[in-house]
């Protein structure tokens, strides 16, 4: 499906479309260089000229709307195709990155962390925490490409992922008993910061661990059923009261996602 993204992108530079452009862009640069020029003029002749060059151009603008009210059908019949069918775009290019797609129309998960959000009322779409203002596929899976790098390194161990989740655990513990997760996910970035970090506070030293971030390498964890720490402590996942105060975490062994709101560890009997 990548081929269809870029031949839709490519059905924009259609004959009438480029003349509508180049039509309004000769216009628009005469009147703003008439602008330019009127602001500058020192006396009443040179004003008097440069108003007549204006008048006829602004004599172009009917002529403009016309080009625009001929083209803007088709293009508008083009958008709401194009709009209707990112779906199956969005699916087919994630299939062909070996991504999985979960979620419908107008909210999906990608790669189990990537939130992609549609926008119906003005056409956008939502990419992690980027907003794309155009239904551009090309600049919708290069976004995706990026965070969904992002997501699990390369050297992820899970092993070593459920230590540090237990530590956070046991940082954000108030008494016995589950922890809520975004507590636990606080701890968690708390404890990947650097001692440079809490010797000078600064932005450049933050090693960030995003929320999608997170919930994908729990997936990850889960996934490797390695869910005992070295001290024999094994993770327990518990749903919340609210889902305001839970993380949509794909779950492996059930094969779909959902809203964990607490964790907790304890040893098995």
């Amino acid at each position: 499906m990548e081929s269809v993204s870029s031949t839709k992108s490519a059905e924009i530079q259609l004959p009438e479309v480029k003349r509508v452009a180049e039509v309004a862009k000769s216009v628009g640069q005469a009147i703003t260089r008439h602008g330019k020029a009127l602001a500058a003029a020192t006396s009443s002749v040179a004003a008097e000229r440069i108003l007549q060059a204006l008048r006829l151009d602004l004599g172009k603008l009917p002529e403009v709307g016309r080009y625009v009210d001929q083209t803007l059908p088709s293009m508008s019949a083009a958008a709401a195709k194009e709009f209707g069918e990112f779906e199956s775009v969005l699916r087919e290019g994630c299939v062909a990155r070996g991504w999985r797609c979960d979620g419908q129309w107008p909210h999906f998960v990608i790669a189990t962390g990537v939130d992609v959000d549609i926008q119906e009322k003005n056409r956008a779409v939502l990419v992690g925490r980027a907003k794309l203002s155009d239904l551009d596929t090309k600049a919708v899976f290069a976004e995706l490409e990026r965070s969904v790098r992002s997501l699990v390194p390369a050297s992820f161990d899970a092993g070593e992922f459920l230590e540090q989740l237990y530590a956070a655990y046991e940082a954000a513990r108030r008494a016995s008993g589950p922890v809520p997760l975004l507590r636990v996910y606080r701890e968690y970035v708390v404890g990947r910061q650097k001692s440079t970090f809490w010797s000078d506070t600064d932005a450049k030293s933050f090693v960030e661990v995003t929320a999608s971030q997170f919930r994908a390498r729990l997936s990850v964890l889960l996934e490797s059923g390695r869910l005992t720490t070295k001290d024999g402590q094994s993770l327990r996942l518990v749903s919340p009261l609210d889902p305001k105060d839970a993380l949509f975490v794909y779950l492996p062994g059930e094969h779909r996602f959902g809203f964990i709101g607490r964790i907790e560890f304890v040893v098995e009997a």
